[in-house]
């Protein structure tokens, strides 16, 4: 932009003379603030989920008695039986059965009269006047079979085994796995002659079944 001044100059002329004129300014230009928002990282947490099964283990026999009845002879007359037992686990460890007597006594008695258990240790076919179990084809009590005699003449010629007092149990079957109602047959016999006076000759088991 220019500003005019008028001059009078000496001649008398009156002259325009365009002086400049500057303005100077400053243009402001306001413009939004933009304000950038910082992203958040993701947070994670993992909880771990746990169920612990506890082992359980279970038995059964086909009890509640094994009745051997035996009719006595001259030169013993022998009666076998069984009892069956049934054991069920979940433990993948397995389990072991064990057997034993009640009491420290290991006989049949009857009264003040024993039936006698063979000497610890022994395997062999069942003596007169004595009794024990045998489980076919387990450890080494060979195959068998055994089977219900009755009241036989006929003595048997496989073995059996002690049943043990208590707190000397055998073990007579074991599994490294679970089971369910796994069965153990037990067979009971019992050798008798004359000189065994009548009665009802009595002792109880104990089956133990425990995980491996």
């Amino acid at each position: 932009m220019t500003k005019r001044k008028i001059t009078r100059l000496s001649r008398g002329e009156v002259r325009l003379i365009a002086l400049p004129f500057v303005v100077i300014g400053a243009l402001i230009v306001l413009t939004p603030l933009t304000v950038s928002r910082l992203a958040t990282a993701d947070t994670t947490s993992s909880t771990n989920i746990s169920s612990i099964i506890n082992p359980v283990i279970s038995l059964i026999t086909s009890g509640p008695s094994v009745n051997l009845v035996v009719t006595p002879s001259q030169n013993g007359s022998q009666t076998t039986a069984s009892d069956v037992v049934r054991v069920s686990t979940n433990d993948s460890s397995g389990y072991n059965l064990s057997l034993q007597t009640t009491t420290a006594q290991n006989a049949l008695a009857s009264g003040a009269n024993l039936i006698s258990a063979p000497a610890s240790g022994t395997l062999a076919p069942l003596a007169v006047n004595t009794w024990g179990y045998r489980i076919d084809g387990y450890d080494s009590f060979g195959a068998g079979p055994t089977t219900d005699l009755g009241s036989s003449l006929t003595l048997s010629s496989l073995a059996y085994r002690p049943v043990p007092p208590l707190n000397s149990a055998d073990i007579i079957a074991y599994t490294s796995g679970t089971a369910s109602q796994r069965p153990t047959t037990v067979w009971y016999g019992v050798v008798v002659d004359y000189n065994k006076p009548s009665g009802n000759y009595i002792n109880s088991v104990l089956y133990t079944a425990a995980p491996n």
